[in-house]
């Protein structure tokens, strides 16, 4: 069982700040793979239990009719005959351990300030090419969302301050320091209003994922803690930021019409080699359909290479042969 208030009745009082417990009973239950019906407040889903340790960790009173803090408790029963079945019996010992580990491990990350969930935005409309994608080429500001999970109130990130690193060669990180605001307990924020500044290389493969790491130092009350979160870049496909591989670009392929609704078409003026190959990316550079043995003209009609309709939004074509290699983008709207 995934067990939180209240045990001593199912009826009495609403759970206090009942989102963040059941949010937390979620997360148990993802971790260790109890069920639903056992997963819940004590008296629910398993007995009525007045006196609990959990009740009082919760909500309770002092000397005197003192207010006491409030914790948030939960507990984890095995659902065996009794408290010390398995005492002797190392593979009932293990298997309980391996079931508690990580929900062990979750609970140390959110008992205090804890960052996850780091979602980074390419805001290139000032240094880069508009694409919102961190193109081959292409000098960018870049900011990242972040969440703290931590659950108690006293636990919000003061003083933040970050350093960008990247893990990947091809991205180079120009200005890696930046702050956050203050983030409250199940808050988020972000670096929006002190960004840093990354370049591709030009050779970064487009639809490549690099990784980078955000090493956050920050106070949690009265301490200082480092923190680092990783999070991947996906490299877009835009020619804006690559260089010029032919001048006479408009007189070796054009698009009938672009915004495209339905079906768009391609039509080379000048016929690919036998080797060449267009290949569509969608915004995230996932590759979405590739054509080969290409002729004269191409109609694309909206379906992927699994057989589906994509939806309507920007995509991207790299046009690539054995002295050629173009790239564009246009707007698809789907049937």
């Amino acid at each position: 069982y995934n067990l939180s208030v209240w045990g001593y009745s199912s009826t009495a009082e609403p759970i206090p700040d009942s989102v963040t417990v059941w949010e937390i009973l979620d997360s148990m239950r993802a971790k260790n793979g109890y069920s639903a019906s056992r997963t819940g407040p004590i008296a629910r889903v398993l007995y009525a239990a007045n006196g609990g340790s959990t009740d009082w960790e919760m909500k309770d009173t002092l000397h005197n009719g003192v207010t006491k803090f409030v914790t948030y408790a939960f507990c984890i029963e095995t659902n065996q005959t009794d408290f010390w079945d398995g005492y002797n019996n190392y593979t009932v010992i293990q298997n309980n351990i391996n079931q508690c580990r990580p929900v062990n491990i979750y609970f140390t990350k959110i008992a205090g300030v804890f960052f996850d969930n780091p979602q980074p935005i390419v805001a290139d409309t000032t240094l880069g090419n508009r694409t919102g994608q961190l193109d081959p080429n292409e000098t960018s500001h870049l900011w990242v969302r972040i969440r703290n999970r931590a659950i108690h109130p006293l636990d919000s990130a003061y003083n933040i301050s970050a350093q960008l690193i990247s893990l990947d060669t091809q991205v180079v990180v120009q200005t890696g320091n930046a702050t956050f605001p203050n983030i409250l307990r199940k808050a988020t924020g972000d670096n929006r209003n002190s960004r840093f500044v990354v370049y591709c290389s030009r050779n970064a493969q487009p639809g490549s994922v690099k990784t980078l790491k955000l090493i956050l130092t920050f106070k949690d009350d009265t301490c200082t803690i480092t923190q680092s979160v990783s999070f991947n870049l996906t490299i877009g496909n835009n020619p804006v930021g690559i260089a010029e591989v032919e001048k006479d670009f408009e007189k070796t392929i054009k698009l009938y019409s672009n915004p495209a609704s339905g079906s768009i078409t391609f039509e080379f003026t000048r016929l690919p080699d036998k080797e060449a190959s267009l290949i569509i990316y969608d915004a995230t550079g996932r590759l979405v359909k590739k054509f080969e043995h290409l002729k004269s003209r191409l109609v694309w009609d909206g379906i992927d290479d699994t057989n589906a309709e994509v939806k309507s939004g920007i995509y991207f074509y790299i046009l690539k042969g054995q002295n050629l290699s173009l790239k564009g983008k246009f707007v698809f709207i789907g049937r």
